[in-house]
């Protein structure tokens, strides 16, 4: 998921700290689960893909289609 969450939130302009302010968690909680020093909790990865407007499956590399809405 690492490489797809950075990817992801790179496309839509947002830095690790915007990303973090939008799902009210710490900074180092976005790169840790970037570096895949952590797992991110389901509530966490369903608001992420709301955000990023992606799918939980392209997030989790289950797909390579990313249905994403445009914002």
């Amino acid at each position: 998921m690492r490489n797809r969450l950075r990817q992801a939130r790179e496309e839509r302009r947002l830095s690790a700290v915007e990303l973090a302010e939008r799902l009210q968690v710490h900074p180092s909680s976005v790169a840790n689960w970037e570096a895949g020093r952590r797992e991110i909790s389901v509530d966490n990865l369903i608001k992420l893909a709301d955000i990023l407007g992606f799918s939980v499956d392209y997030l989790l590399q289950l797909t390579h289609a990313y249905n994403y809405t445009d914002y």
